[in-house]
């Protein structure tokens, strides 16, 4: 086994989808759709109802591509979204804190504030 085989499986991004695929699964694919071609190639040379099982079986293994290319597809997006929910949540403690140490008001303490001064105001009216 070369240097190249023990390497991790190279990705290759599938024309215009922005998916990407292990050289292993991409290898699969193609395997599929040559069996495939094979199949259709032989069916030409067969009778009518020959023809229509093999490509019955063919719809059932593209059914079985697509169901897959779309477990792929919502397992990156799920990744993705999950990465942007935890950066934007670095990022807010971060302001935060930076905030904080630089004493500056935020417009939560803001709204403590004015909630406060009409609580006061509010006393002070039903006092007299």
């Amino acid at each position: 086994m070369s240097n190249m085989d023990e390497a991790e499986p190279e990705e290759e991004e599938t024309a215009g989808t922005g998916t990407q695929y292990s050289e292993e699964e991409s290898n699969s694919f193609k395997d599929i759709f040559s069996h495939l071609t094979q199949a259709a190639n032989i069916a030409a040379s067969m009778g009518e109802e020959r023809v229509t099982r093999i490509f019955g079986d063919v719809q059932e293994q593209l059914k079985k591509i697509s169901e897959r290319s779309h477990k792929v597809a919502q397992a990156a997006r799920d990744r993705v979204s999950t990465g942007k929910s935890k950066v934007e949540d670095r990022v807010e403690e971060v302001v935060h804190s930076t905030l904080d140490s630089l004493k500056v008001a935020t417009k939560d303490d803001i709204e403590r504030l004015e909630n406060l001064i009409r609580e006061l105001k509010e006393e002070k009216e039903s006092g007299n």
